[in-house]
């Protein structure tokens, strides 16, 4: 799994999370980004519920319902989006920050916050969970843009 990009999302994706950002450069920073991805991914799954790796989810393109909605839920506990559904610029913002002060942040994400509440910001899903992933699949394509 490549944690550096997941934090990427993250940023998506995750979460201040977290932080999820890059490529697998960071070795300390990765371990710590891994760890805390692992652990808000744990918090939205029920007991024993498998589920992959979100990057590869999304690249595949053809998620199930339970997958859209842990990501949702992971969305969620970053702050990036509400309890009820609602993008959260606010979210986004706290996430870049994180991110800003991994070691690894990258001069190429220094405005990724205000281009993933530009253009992702107004996913029109009106279920939470297809929201929810809709705006990881676009905070992914963001990131994916910026490190070409």
């Amino acid at each position: 799994m490549n944690l550096w990009k997941i934090a990427s999302f993250a940023i998506a994706v995750d979460l201040a999370v977290l932080v999820l950002s890059a490529d697998v450069q960071a070795k300390d920073d990765g371990k710590k980004i891994g760890e805390y991805i692992a652990n808000i991914t744990k918090a939205c799954l029920s007991e024993g519920e498998p589920f992959g790796d979100m990057q590869e989810i999304i690249e595949e393109g053809n998620p199930t319902q339970n997958e859209k909605c842990v990501i949702a839920c992971i969305m969620t506990n970053w702050g990036m989006l509400s309890e009820n559904g609602e993008f959260q610029p606010d979210g986004v913002r706290e996430v870049h920050k994180a991110i800003q002060a991994s070691d690894r942040y990258l001069e190429k994400y220094k405005n990724i916050d205000e281009v993933i509440i530009a253009k992702c910001g107004s996913i029109d899903e009106p279920e939470k969970c297809d929201k929810g992933y809709a705006l990881a699949e676009c905070c992914f394509k963001i990131f994916a843009e910026a490190r070409r």
